[in-house]
């Protein structure tokens, strides 16, 4: 811990209680090491300048929770297709009404067969476009099946149509609702055309990692101030 001397010119006066010592006196100062005062002068234990620092403290951690309520959540979905088949999966996104905004880090299995089966990246949405009739379009997916219109697949379907791995789930005007699943890792194929099946989406909100630890780190800095001012 560092040990620093402080030399200071004249007497400083606080709102609150002064502490006079006839000879050399400490004072640990939060975030500043361990300060030794010279004898002959008034130091203090609970000073405006503390509140200030408390109450900046409190002010982060505020911010901290309110970065991690504007983080996006983590959702797990599963579709059980009318022959029993399952497509499950997850990915990240923001929960506007029924609705997930901002997908990404999609992972997608059938029947328990992942389908990036080296479990590194993410799989691709998109969206069909009923007018343009391609799928050139923003994904929508909902905790309400009814409005689902996406497709997760290995490739970015929009520019590249050669996806072996997808699961797509639509509900079209003109040619009604469909969910299709194919795998080629196993050569599994799901459809089911109207959906009759079982559609599910559970939020398993987790914190990042690093901002799970910075709102800790926050919250222990305003325990130990917490317990300084009543020392």
């Amino acid at each position: 811990m560092v040990h620093t001397d402080c030399f200071v010119d004249s007497p400083i006066h606080y709102d609150v209680i002064h502490f006079y010592y006839a000879s050399s006196a400490r004072l640990y100062g939060f975030g500043q090491g361990e300060i030794e005062y010279p004898m002959g002068h008034n130091i203090f234990e609970r000073s405006t300048a503390m509140k200030l620092k408390f109450l900046k403290t409190a002010a982060v951690a505020a911010l901290m929770f309110t970065s991690l309520a504007a983080n996006a959540d983590n959702f797990n979905f599963s579709y059980t297709f009318g022959d029993s088949q399952v497509v499950t999966g997850s990915f990240s996104g923001t929960l506007v009404g029924s609705l997930i905004d901002d997908i990404s880090n999609i992972q997608a299995s059938l029947n328990g067969t992942p389908f990036l089966t080296d479990g590194s990246g993410s799989l691709y949405a998109a969206g069909w476009d009923p007018v343009a009739l391609n799928w050139d379009s923003t994904p929508v997916v909902s905790t309400d099946a009814s409005l689902n219109n996406f497709v997760f697949a290995d490739s970015n379907v929009p520019t590249d149509f050669g996806a072996s791995n997808y699961f797509m789930f639509t509900n079209d005007a003109t040619y009604g609702s469909l969910a299709f699943a194919v795998n080629t890792n196993t050569g599994e194929i799901a459809l089911d055309s109207p959906t009759n099946g079982s559609w599910s989406v559970t939020v398993a909100a987790v914190p990042e990692p690093e901002s799970y630890a910075m709102l800790m780190a926050g919250l222990g800095l305003l325990g130990v101030i917490a317990r300084r001012r009543r020392a």
